[in-house]
């Protein structure tokens, strides 16, 4: 006997949930239209990075770091993962103009992977003990054996050690060895933990077991956004793997379901520019398409 036929369910396409009135992204600031991949290189880009440094998440006082800014210490331990990897623990020491910054990295590189090999980079958001260097806990937020069992260079920092994750952290992180006086376009927290993992791979350019360009920069919600924010600016990283985002990270901030640019704001004012608060309640106004269907920004 034939089974009755059942109703589908509704189906609503991805086109009829999109808010209306959001800015084309292939508009150009001073009118025309992006007709070609170097027109987008050349100019569209560009206006594009500005309008997220302006608004969102401040700018950086200096972007690519000079060698001689920068010094490394590291410390390599053989024999990790029974064998199967060679431990680097960096400690990254940043000259400003206010004086110097230290942040701490760690990667394990397989000692029998092809080389030089490839790696994720994770911007670590949550407590040190998810990336213990001594592998006695093993959490699976960063499951640095499977990575290196498949030939990939684990590496990772927390992000405390670039800049505190609280309100007060700016004058004991990196922040403040760049800037004296704060201005409504200068670079929050996230700013700062995209920075500083750009400088991790600016010393991963240097160890010669790991292949620097073709390396992986990931993370989880807060640090989900520093990943994409991260990945935004810095070409050199080949691959941006940004997981649960949420507002502010790779959702749109228009519609009026799940988190505002001003609960935001109101529950991590230290995360982007001062900039960026004048938008609550008015997210129709953000020059790009920065937004928020249903999605969550803390973890």
């Amino acid at each position: 006997m034939q089974e009755p036929t059942k109703a589908p369910d509704k189906v609503v396409s991805d086109k009829a949930k999109m808010p209306p009135g959001l800015p084309d992204p292939l508009l150009l600031n001073q009118g025309g239209r992006v007709t070609s991949p170097a027109v987008w290189h050349r100019q569209r880009r560009a206006e594009i990075l500005e309008h997220f440094r302006k608004n969102i998440y401040g700018r950086a006082p200096i972007e690519r770091l000079p060698a001689e800014a920068l010094s490394v210490k590291v410390v390599e331990t053989a024999g990790m993962m029974d064998g199967k990897a060679t431990r680097y623990q960096a400690a990254l020491t940043i000259a400003g103009p206010n004086g110097a910054h230290t942040m701490k990295a760690l990667a394990f590189v397989p000692t029998k992977a092809a080389r030089p090999c490839p790696a994720f980079l994770l911007i670590c958001n949550r407590p040190v003990s998810n990336i213990d260097p001594t592998r006695l806990t093993k959490s699976p937020f960063w499951p640095a054996e499977t990575m290196v069992a498949r030939g990939y260079a684990a590496v990772t920092f927390q992000v405390d050690d670039v800049d505190p994750d609280r309100p007060d952290g700016y004058s004991k992180g990196i922040r403040s060895a760049f800037d004296t006086r704060r201005s409504g376009d200068s670079w929050g927290a996230i700013g700062a933990w995209a920075w500083g993992a750009s400088r991790v791979l600016d010393w991963l350019s240097s160890v010669p077991a790991v292949d620097a360009k073709r390396v992986a920069v990931i993370g989880h919600s807060r640090g989900g956004k520093s990943s994409l924010w991260c990945g935004a600016q810095d070409e050199r990283f080949a691959l941006v793997v940004s997981n649960d985002s949420g507002c502010t990270g790779a959702a749109l901030a228009r519609g009026k379901t799940g988190e505002s640019i001003e609960r935001i704001n109101k529950a991590f004012p230290h995360w982007f520019c001062e900039n960026y608060k004048a938008f609550a309640e008015r997210e129709e106004e953000l020059p790009i398409m920065a937004t928020r269907l249903g999605a969550s920004g803390g973890g």
